[in-house]
């Protein structure tokens, strides 16, 4: 039974869940609290109630997705009410947890209800004069931040004496619950680890260790995780669990794996954000023997790969080249290699499975440059084309705008008619089947005229739109000359995905009203 169509939301908040599997304890008191004192007012319990979860989410922003969601309910007059455990549930920032109370939902028509807070809008009204709840909400914010600090603190001591357990342990080590023991050696990782420091020490090339370990079929760190149930709800993607040279270089330069715990790599752009800026080495914390050996100091520095210069390739970084980071590989969705030397391109993950359908053929660069080339030449002569039609376009405009100008007067004068012949049969004129008939012919005029209307404004319509107006947009202000410039692949060009067969396609930032088949090219040298 529902009264009258309300609805009541009810929201549910924690922010860490409490280690058990699916909704958090908390989640469980916080529903069977709000069921009960829907339960024992007379005005709620008929009203249809929509539960929204914020399990593992910060009350210090509306980052949350369950709190979006019902926030745009909300506004959108789908939801009447809202009720809560306490403020703190919805949120711990004070001043935009006032501003939805005092003003949003109060304009919104939205009743709020905090039942440990004792506080129903429905009652109470406004908080703005309201000096206790007010006082809460600023004590949430700040009690959040103290927590934080304390929390970071401890994670601190945790880590300078070694017993902290990290989220996500390195490749190599996994978690134990021992007191005073974070990490302990994965053995099976651990026997891959010490093989791929004893190879590079042998003389071996880090690419010729993935290709090994690949023919091999030896589980890369990621596949490992998977396959010990560490990586539960992921699926790798094709090609994405090989070894990679980067991987055995990673592997190579983690002094964790001398016994060194490394920590404070990372800072928090801002409290109550997972977003997060890695810190320059200098600033690091390294505290030696702090957890299990797995490589010897001696063995580690050994091993240590030189770094190489990059000057005769370009994976497409930070470089300054036209198509860097814009060309992928149709097999991985890796950005291909290119090489400056011999100006062509292939993807470097192929090098180390043959069982890959990545591009493993270099292509030809000057190829795909000069298709690019040629199709944003056609897409500029089309716009300049199209600019100078604009005069036979204005014509029409003028001529429709005259058109729907003369069938609104039309329809004026039939709707002036029509009150017309009713004051006509007001004042007897018209006997009452005579009104009748001639006001039913004005209507059906009057449709007919308004089908016209509505025929002539979209007509109109079409002639104002411009099918390339988002390409000239991107080109506005941009000088063209014929060669592709990061200017030009920044404003036009998506990507390029080259496959092993020697196709390639064309992804542009805009929908394509230029043509809608892949651009392709038999581009193998």
């Amino acid at each position: 039974m529902t009264n009258n169509g309300l609805i009541l939301a009810e929201y549910l908040r924690i922010s860490k869940d409490d280690g058990r599997f699916g909704e958090s304890q908390s989640i469980e008191n916080q529903r069977k609290l709000i069921a009960d004192y829907i339960a024992s007012r007379h005005d709620l319990k008929s009203i249809t109630s929509i539960e929204f979860i914020d399990d593992g989410f910060t009350g210090l922003n509306f980052n949350r997705p369950a709190a979006t969601r019902m926030l745009q309910m909300a506004k959108r007059g789908e939801i009447d009410a809202i009720i809560v455990k306490d403020f703190s549930r919805f949120s711990r920032d004070y001043i935009e947890a006032g501003d939805y109370l005092e003003q949003i939902f109060p304009f919104l028509g939205i009743r709020f209800i905090s039942v440990n807070d004792g506080y129903d809008s429905a009652i109470h009204g406004s908080l703005a004069g309201d000096i206790g709840n007010g006082f809460k909400n600023l004590y949430n914010s700040y009690y959040s931040k103290d927590l934080s600090k304390k929390v970071r603190s401890g994670l601190l001591s945790k880590k300078q004496s070694g017993s902290f357990t990290p989220s996500k342990c390195p490749y190599g080590y996994k978690k134990v619950v021992r007191a005073g023991i974070g990490m302990e050696v994965d053995e099976d990782a651990a026997v891959v680890i010490r093989r791929i420091f004893a190879m590079k020490i042998d003389g071996v090339s880090t690419k010729e260790i993935a290709r090994m370990l690949n023919v091999e079929g030896v589980a890369s760190p990621l596949a490992h995780k998977q396959n010990n149930g560490i990586m539960m709800n992921s699926t790798l993607k094709p090609n994405l669990s090989l070894w990679v040279a980067e991987k055995i270089i990673t592997i190579l330069r983690d002094i964790r794996y001398t016994g060194a715990f490394a920590y404070n790599m990372y800072e928090s752009v801002a409290l109550g954000t997972k977003e997060k800026h890695k810190l320059p080495q200098e600033k690091w914390e390294i505290i030696p023997n702090a957890i299990p050996v797995i490589i010897p100091a001696d063995v580690f520095e050994k091993a240590q790969p030189t770094k190489r210069s990059n000057n005769h390739t370009n994976r497409g970084g930070k470089g300054k080249r036209p198509l860097a980071r814009k060309l992928i590989c149709g097999g991985c969705g890796y950005a291909l290699t290119v090489d400056a030397k011999t100006n062509t391109c292939s993807c470097h993950r192929k090098e180390f499975t043959d069982d890959s359908g990545c591009v493993g053929s270099a292509i030809d660069m000057e190829v795909i440059e000069n298709t690019l080339i040629a199709v944003i030449q056609k897409m500029i002569s089309i716009c300049d084309t199209q600019r100078t039609d604009n005069s036979q376009t204005i014509e029409r405009l003028n001529s429709t705008a005259q058109s729907i100008r003369g069938v609104q007067r039309q329809i004026k004068a039939a709707t002036d008619k029509k009150t017309s012949l009713y004051d006509q049969y007001c004042y007897g004129d018209l006997t009452r089947n005579e009104y009748v008939q001639l006001r039913d012919a004005e209507d059906e005029a009057i449709a007919k005229l308004n089908k016209d209307l509505l025929d002539l404004v979209r007509y109109q319509n079409e002639l104002y739109a411009d099918p390339y107006a988002e390409v000239k947009k991107r080109l506005d202000g941009i000088a063209w000359n014929g060669v592709l410039t990061r200017e030009i692949t920044e404003a036009l060009l998506e990507r390029v995905v080259a496959y092993d067969d020697g196709r390639f396609e064309i992804q542009w930032t805009f929908s394509d009203p230029f043509m809608s088949e892949q651009y392709e090219e038999e581009v193998l040298t």
